[in-house]
């Protein structure tokens, strides 16, 4: 690290070795199946790197999060400032609402990192203390406010179920994303065209929208 506190060129790039060979071993062997010594080899790194970047395997596995979610999480967030502002204190058509949420994270993880959602995926089937509080942590303000959006929009929908229905949504986002987009590509290949990323959010959200409304 120089003296102004800047990492050189050689630590950036360790950092980011690190953080690559963490996305993908945490995807394919889980939080706690990945072992430091897993990470320090794929990585082509040592323990002291990792300690020195990251302090822990949580903390590490805090920095492959940050690296995706927080860029996510802070356009929801901005789209959303927009969109009630233009609205002038009028609910949001739950459409839109559904839009700006998952919107961000298609275009970003469509394009950029495409192993999160398998990532994410499986950190949900393992559950691990650490994990879950950190999911929360990085996502909870957001969730929050899309989620009294939603009880503006279908006041006589119960605030469980948003959050249920919130869930729901996030998970076929995650499915979709991940291992569903493959399989779903040689289904629709097969009848003559492969889905587009508009074709795939607007499905999404015309499949989230209904799902939102149901006894509301």
């Amino acid at each position: 690290m120089s003296s102004n506190g800047a990492q050189s060129p050689q630590s950036e790039s360790t950092r980011a070795r690190i953080v690559t060979a963490a996305e993908r071993l945490f995807a394919e062997r889980g939080f706690a199946g990945t072992t430091m010594r897993d990470l320090t080899t794929s990585a082509g790194t040592n323990l002291a790197a990792v300690n020195y970047h990251f302090g822990s395997k949580e903390g590490l596995l805090e920095a492959v999060f940050r690296t995706y979610l927080e860029p996510i999480m802070a356009e929801r967030l901005r789209l959303i400032d927009a969109a009630e502002a233009q609205a002038a204190g009028q609910p949001l058509p739950l459409r839109t609402i559904i839009e700006l949420y998952v919107g961000p994270a298609v275009r970003s993880l469509s394009r950029d990192r495409a192993g999160i959602p398998s990532l994410m995926s499986r950190l949900h089937q393992e559950p691990h203390p650490a994990v879950e509080e950190l999911i929360l942590r990085l996502t909870q303000p957001v969730i929050a406010r899309y989620a009294a959006a939603v009880q503006r929009t279908l006041p006589a929908l119960d605030p469980v179920r948003i959050l249920i229905r919130g869930h729901l949504m996030t998970g076929a986002m995650l499915y979709i994303l991940g291992h569903g987009r493959l399989l779903l590509s040689k289904q629709v290949s097969a009848q003559g065209g492969a889905p587009s990323e508009a074709d795939l959010l607007q499905e999404l959200v015309s499949f989230c929208e209904a799902g939102f409304r149901q006894n509301a």
